[in-house]
């Protein structure tokens, strides 16, 4: 690890540290108030009396096992994903706030992979504009991406979030219409990924890029319990040839299994990516389906198109529903019905089906993947889950010459405030 990294995450870490500690010690936290209440709402939180003003300190921490089986072909070729483990998928805390009634920020460190996740500040109540949001945070590209983590559905996302651009350094404007049935967002970005803070994101080529995400909700009835949302996102990466490289890959919807796609370092001319989005919600069942395809520009050699999807259904037998969030076009938190305590949680079946097709330069399958994925949902309390995954995964990388079925099983014990 290069001095100055090392350096930029020990002061991250420490200033995480720094500002929880004094917002636990601050006035404003005593037993007076000083005018601020105080509040537990899946974190700690502290609020003006007029509204202006707040903070709030939370955190997540997901515990996850799986084990891997390969069948004889795969055995033969050069995957070697056979095994089991264990690992802290995540281990974050974050602090976030509003001041004078118009500033937001937010700030995220995940100790499990040593990363900067989300540092930001945005400005509301831009004339037409809406919000102006500068930092460290998700290209708005994708339902699946977009979604946080605590509340999928699956405790990895599919496949097809290959092609998704995550967390990038920029700028981006953002707001809702019609009621908050529509949503925008659209920005631009400087390709940093998680080395946010790291000198390994510093370089002399010209990777930027524009993405932009459209939503609308046609139907929002019953506080939710029926809605259909529709979904389009596009994203434009700025490269040339010889310069900085664009790569795609993927594991096989298992963070402890090895990478099953990979298109290695792709040297291009620019990508542009186009995601279509589509989710129901009819009480207990709901749908969730998305499309992508994305195109390499080689130059001279042409155009190479990849592709991803996945559809997925889920039904609560305990009668909850997904909980969809207008002004943001996703799913969040579930609300139970009965905690346990009260009744024995919530429980959550679902099926999904994924599939990935990524090409590389010389249009060589860098990876066929067809996924099968089974799980089931404990939700004891809204902010604590235990997830079971079973995946079927269909391999064929004729670029790392390996074939064959992977048998996966996985769990996640999971706590969010």
């Amino acid at each position: 690890m290069h001095p100055s990294t090392r350096l930029f995450r020990v002061r991250a870490t420490s200033l995480f540290s720094a500002v929880v500690i004094a917002l636990a010690l601050s006035p404003a936290a005593g037993a007076d108030g000083g005018g601020w209440q105080k509040d537990w709402k899946n974190g700690i939180g502290w609020k003006s009396s007029d509204g202006d003003f707040s903070a709030r300190v939370g955190g997540r921490l997901f515990a996850d096992f799986a084990t891997v089986s390969e069948d004889s072909a795969l055995k033969a070729g050069d995957w070697d994903g056979n095994g089991s483990g264990v690992e802290l998928r995540q281990a974050r805390i974050k602090i976030s706030g509003t001041a004078y009634g118009r500033l937001a920020w937010k700030g995220q460190y995940d100790f499990a992979g040593d990363k900067v996740k989300d540092v930001w500040v945005s400005l509301k109540d831009i004339p037409l504009a809406g919000t102006l949001k500068i930092g460290h945070f998700k290209e708005p590209f994708s339902l699946e991406e977009m979604e946080s983590l605590r509340f999928t559905t699956f405790m990895e996302r599919s496949v097809a979030i290959a092609f998704s651009p995550s967390r990038n350094t920029g700028i981006q404007f953002n707001n809702t219409a019609f009621d908050k049935r529509m949503t925008w967002a659209v920005g631009g970005f400087r390709q940093s990924g998680d080395k946010f803070g790291d000198t390994d994101s510093f370089s002399d080529s010209s990777a930027y890029q524009i993405t932009g995400r459209v939503t609308g909700a046609p139907i929002y009835q019953a506080d939710g319990e029926r809605v259909i949302h529709l979904g389009v996102s596009y994203s434009h990466k700025f490269r040339s040839l010889g310069g900085e490289a664009i790569r795609w890959k993927t594991r096989p919807e298992s963070h402890l299994a090895n990478t099953v796609a990979d298109t290695g370092n792709l040297s291009t001319d620019g990508a542009d990516l186009l995601n279509l989005e589509l989710a129901v919600v009819g009480g207990p069942l709901s749908f969730q389906a998305e499309y992508t395809n994305a195109w390499a520009d080689f130059g001279a050699a042409g155009t190479v198109r990849s592709w991803g999807m996945y559809a997925q259904g889920s039904f609560f037998l305990t009668g909850e529903h997904r909980n969809y969030k207008l002004k943001k076009g996703v799913f969040g938190r579930i609300k139970i019905l009965k905690p346990l305590g009260e009744g024995w949680g919530a429980w959550e079946i679902a099926a999904r089906f994924s599939r990935l097709q990524l090409l590389n330069a010389s249009s060589n399958n860098a990876g066929n993947i067809r996924d099968i994925t089974l799980g089931l949902n404990w939700y004891l309390f809204s902010n604590f889950r235990v997830m079971a995954n079973y995946v079927y995964s269909d391999i064929d990388n004729a670029v790392e010459k390996y074939q064959g079925d992977a048998n996966i099983f996985q769990m996640r014990v999971q706590v969010d405030f």
